[in-house]
């Protein structure tokens, strides 16, 4: 039983778990009160939690390859949900500061005969009250209404309020919401990058590609198919502008011909078949990495050991006597 929560699937295990017991509730609860001719009975709440269960096909659609795009862009939304919460914070905050200044403007310079006069009632309309601003500047920003007419709204206030009306567009515009945008690009990029199912689908078909693309070389070499390159081949082949430039976003050396086919060649038989040249250009695509160099560390430490006891052992057995002479 504690198997079945300790496993690297536990969070969907226990989301299986809550939604059976709500579906049992949910069962009882209208079982008890049938017939009863409760409006609860004709509306079942805990029925509406059944719904959730479509929060596993995010997890079936992520690891199907034609659903690829729409997986990441499932994964994308659910990692901006974190995000969204603190730009709506950034956003009513904003809201709320000019909503009070435009509200404060209004009620100190409009006197008594101004509050009823008819060109002021789109600026009592729209900037009255604490959620009409709000409103009113939320729509100003997306579309909702021109900005235009809003700045018309506020002539009978003095020009520092049209002012600043102008720079909370300005501001929100031009600063807040391509900062928002930016934030979402990268929340979004960062949710598929951390995705560990994405990340290994992404690897194995990466390889997959790749070792095709390196097959159909091989195969390019292999002049009288006869599943082996032999060095001449290989030399012939590397003089043709396609396979070098090819080589080459691979990140391999092809000016020494030679060394390149030692390097494959892994029987040291004078010949390569497709496995050997399959695995050999694999292991040697792309830049040196810092694991690579500490495995080179490594055996150059090894051989300076190995070395160091054998000139040991050769000093312990003492200086050599002159070699005796044959006749």
């Amino acid at each position: 039983f504690f198997k079945f929560f300790q496993s690297n699937k536990c969070g969907w295990h226990v989301f299986d778990t809550v939604i059976v017991a709500v579906s049992l509730l949910d069962y009882i609860v209208t079982t008890a009160i049938k017939g009863s001719g409760s409006m609860i009975g004709g509306v079942p709440i805990l029925r509406v939690l059944r719904i959730a269960r479509i929060a596993k096909l995010a997890r079936v659609i992520r690891l199907m390859s034609f659903f690829r795009e729409l997986g990441h862009m499932i994964w994308a939304i659910l990692g901006g949900l974190k995000p969204l919460l603190w730009v709506t914070l950034v956003l009513v905050t904003t809201f709320y500061v000019f909503s009070i200044t435009f509200m404060y403007g209004l009620t100190a310079n409009l006197d008594q005969a101004l509050w009823t006069d008819p060109s002021t009632q789109g600026l009592r309309e729209n900037f009255g009250s604490m959620d009409a601003g709000i409103l009113t500047l939320f729509m100003t920003v997306t579309g909702g209404r021109s900005w235009w007419e809003y700045y018309m709204h506020l002539e009978p206030l003095p020009v520092h309020y049209r002012i600043a009306f102008l720079l909370y567009v300005c501001l929100t515009i031009f600063g807040v919401l391509n900062v928002v945008t930016g934030v979402f690009v990268d929340t979004a990029m960062q949710a598929n990058i951390k995705c560990r199912h994405v990340v290994i689908r992404d690897a194995l078909e990466a390889k997959k590609k790749l070792l095709k693309e390196l097959k159909n070389v091989f195969f390019e070499m292999d002049e009288n198919s006869d599943g082996i390159v032999t060095r001449e081949e290989f030399d012939e082949k590397l003089q043709d502008e396609q396979v070098i430039a090819y080589f080459k976003s691979l990140n391999l050396d092809v000016t020494d011909t030679r060394t390149l086919f030692r390097l494959i060649d892994s029987d040291n038989s004078a010949s390569i078949d497709v496995m050997e040249f399959l695995n050999g250009c694999y292991d040697l695509q792309g830049e040196a990495r810092s694991i690579d160099a500490k495995i080179m560390k490594m055996q150059l430490q090894r051989l300076l050991g190995i070395s160091e006891r054998m000139l040991e052992r050769t000093n312990a057995l003492g200086p050599a006597g002159p070699i005796p002479k044959t006749c």
